[in-house]
């Protein structure tokens, strides 16, 4: 049984279906504004007691098990949910869906407590969860929540998670966690002792596209969830270069934003569309690298990076006459602003988003994924692995919409995720996996297999690429290397370690 740390779990999401309750465990769970526990999801349990003494009680109305963010529901399909057809956003990405575990028992046990903010998480609670998952018998813990921060050695005795995790290895049970979403700055991974299973995020072979195509004939290939315009017109292009949106310069073109965060950044998309914006596109930033986050945003987006691919007409990364201009002579247009119209006028159309298969190179590492030394002891090397964290698609609460954002009125079952929460319950899923397989394996065989089993090649054969820079990942970035869970089932060789 896989159980799940973060915001709780949806009513029922279509990835659980109904299977039969194993005996050593009881199912517990509530009936809080309808919600009810079943055979796939078996337990749902909610603590808040030092959160509330931090920040004051919850509103009755919130305090609950039930997912009201959208990150737990997402996290615990990704690591047990079932086989399920038909799961798509915006009809890109269709097929069938299913957790890394599909066939395990869930429980949920909520400990954040914020609708908008997924890291809004307790110590105190996240011991009391991990201590209550242990009495309820649980085989693999996931942890998608950060722990503290710049844990040092001295920390490591009093770090909530870090103690928590500690106790649950000494009852047989794997804690896999997040190594964090602070990269692509050295040492700033997280959840960093020895018994965690620290996971990293990487890239897939499939993307979700959309080509931004200029009037002077220029080409951007960008990621994009959703594209509602007609694709053969054109459409007047500005830049917001000031961090404000003049709604009388803005409203019916294509508005360029710059993106603020490095796994979430839907601000961007509401200020757009408040703006009268027909569409945006969404610039990364210099330390967001290549890696493209496709979101599900409330107007048609196109994002995209600064690093030059190729050269001549396709620029694959600077808009014409950015702030940030090409590494080719341009200097046909004027400098585009969000004060001043563009002249000459520059038009711009946006593909349809479609679903690519095959991308390559894969896995490429993700730019925001934490990374090593680890503060706690250099020589520990963490993240220990890498796994899935880009643009990862799964179930979703109906609770809440798939922004997040209260403006946004909109209900999906699926939404499109990235960071290293949704690396971490793939891990958690193989995980299961190999308990069920070898049920007499310990935390550190089940480890080990998977780590012994990695490989630091893409589906190129050559070294895998880090998305920040034109650079090779290396250990301090993915540790072991990217997950490759047939071979982990039979590993050949792996280690035990008993406390």
């Amino acid at each position: 049984m896989a159980p799940s740390l973060q915001n709780g779990a949806a009513v029922k999401p279509v990835n659980w279906t109904e299977s039969m309750v194993p005996p050593k465990i009881s199912a517990t769970g509530e009936l809080i504004m309808d919600f009810a526990v079943s055979r796939k999801l078996i337990g749902a349990r909610f603590f808040s007691d030092v959160f509330e003494a931090a920040n004051g009680k919850v509103n009755p109305n919130e305090r609950t098990a039930r997912d009201l963010q959208g990150h737990g529901t997402h996290t615990l399909s990704t690591a047990g949910g079932d086989f399920v057809p038909g799961a798509h956003v915006f009809a890109v990405g269709n097929g069938t869906a299913k957790g890394g575990s599909p066939k395990a028992r869930v429980v949920s046990y909520k400990v954040c407590w914020s609708r908008i903010d997924e890291n809004s998480c307790n110590e105190g609670d996240i011991m009391s969860a991990i201590d209550q998952a242990i009495n309820d018998g649980v085989d693999i813990i996931n942890l998608s929540v950060g722990g503290r921060r710049g844990v040092t050695a001295q920390d490591i005795l009093t770090d909530g998670v870090t103690l928590g995790a500690f106790h649950a290895m000494s009852n047989n049970i794997l804690c896999v966690a997040s190594a964090g979403n602070d990269g692509p700055y050295p040492g700033t991974v997280v959840n960093g002792a020895p018994w965690i299973f620290t996971i990293g995020a990487s890239t897939i072979d499939r993307d979700f596209t959309s080509t931004i195509t200029f009037s002077d004939g220029r080409k951007i290939i960008g990621g994009s969830l959703s594209v509602t315009l007609p694709p053969d017109e054109a459409f007047d292009f500005i830049l917001a270069t000031d961090g404000t949106l003049d709604p009388a310069k803005v409203k019916g073109k294509v508005v360029n934003c710059i993106r603020k965060d490095n796994i979430k950044s839907v601000v961007e998309g509401l200020e757009a569309k408040s703006a009268g914006a027909l569409a945006m596109s969404l610039q990364n930033q210099e330390q967001q690298g290549k890696t493209l986050t496709d979101e599900a945003q409330m107007v048609p987006s196109v994002s995209y990076h600064n690093k030059l691919q190729g050269s001549g007409t396709n620029l694959g990364g600077h808009p014409p006459n950015s702030p940030h201009p090409p590494k080719v002579p341009n200097t046909y247009y004027d400098v585009i602003t969000a004060t001043a119209p563009p002249s000459p006028s520059l038009t711009v159309k946006l593909s349809p988003a479609k679903t690519v298969i095959g991308r390559k190179p894969a896995p490429v590492m993700a730019s925001y994924s934490s990374r090593g030394p680890n503060k706690i002891q250099p020589s520990i090397l963490k993240p220990d692995i890498i796994a899935p964290g880009v643009n990862i698609l799964a179930a979703y609460s109906l609770g809440t919409s798939p922004t997040t954002l209260l403006q946004d009125p909109r209900r999906f079952e699926f939404n499109v995720l990235q960071g290293t929460s949704m690396s971490s319950p793939h891990v958690s899923g193989i995980a299961g996996l190999l308990k069920t397989l070898h049920p007499t394996w310990s935390p550190a065989a089940i480890k080990s297999a998977i780590m012994t089993t990695a490989t630091t090649r893409d589906n190129t054969n050559r070294p895998i690429q880090d998305a920040f820079d034109d650079k090779l990942a290396g250990p301090f970035d993915y540790g072991s290397g990217h997950v490759q869970p047939d071979l982990a089932i039979e590993p050949g060789l792996y280690q035990e370690n008993e406390l």
